[in-house]
């Protein structure tokens, strides 16, 4: 179970009740991101939204709204060409 004090590095930039649950929209605050494979600084090249839940906050269920951004390698022989942000206490794919 993940919990509000377990997203350092993320901001809440919304917030709202849907469907009867507490809703956040939450967004990484780094503005910068190297390659894992190379070490080459990345740009920013979109972000998409992924819902998030078992989330505890305020006593209450909350489901995230999570922007993740999805990076692009500048490096031209570099064979990662894309990934998107993940964050330690998400899960990968939940």
């Amino acid at each position: 179970m993940l919990s509000c004090s377990d997203l350092t590095g993320a901001a809440c930039s919304a917030a709202g009740e849907v469907d009867g649950e507490l809703e956040w929209l939450v967004a990484a605050t780094a503005d910068r991101d190297w390659c894992r494979s190379c070490g080459v600084q990345a740009h920013a090249h979109e972000r998409r939204e992924t819902l998030v839940r078992d989330v505890d906050a305020l006593g209450r269920r909350v489901r995230l709204r999570w922007r993740k951004r999805r990076w692009c390698c500048r490096e031209a022989s570099c064979p990662v060409a894309t990934w998107t942000e993940t964050h330690a206490a998400i899960a990968g794919r939940c």
